[in-house]
């Protein structure tokens, strides 16, 4: 049997800024503003939970130019771990899980047309097998 517990607590928005995350259940944007993101971005986000727990990403809204700006996730500390999403356009994407604790994640736009941009949440997700 497998249990699943998922904890939230406080919910500071990151910005794309090239942040670490270790608080559970931070909110990370593009745009913080709630407009659209800039042209030329490039961001990076590197999520760190509690050892013993898994990193949860769910998306709340995305929205980018489809086919040139960017959003990628990976199952480790960089992007040379485990390419879990690499997406763009206007479809919300599932919730993704890590197998570790750890997730990276980069935003890249080009330098023309853009979007509202994308908004998810991080939570910190503790699995016992018994």
């Amino acid at each position: 049997t497998t249990t699943t517990t998922t904890t939230s607590t406080a919910n500071p928005n990151t910005m794309c800024s090239g942040s670490t995350i270790s608080v559970n259940g931070t909110v990370l944007s593009t745009n913080p503003t709630g407009t659209s993101y800039n042209n030329n971005m490039a961001c990076s986000w590197s999520i760190t939970a509690p050892a013993g727990t898994l990193v949860s990403l769910t998306f709340i809204t995305f929205n980018t130019e489809s086919g040139w700006d960017f959003f990628k996730v990976y199952d480790g500390t960089s992007a040379t771990a485990t390419l879990l999403l690499s997406t763009s356009g206007a479809t919300v994407p599932a919730a993704l899980t890590s197998t570790g604790n750890k997730m990276f994640i980069q935003f890249t736009s080009d330098s023309s047309v853009v979007s509202t941009g994308v908004s998810a949440r991080v939570t910190f997700v503790t699995t016992t097998t018994t």
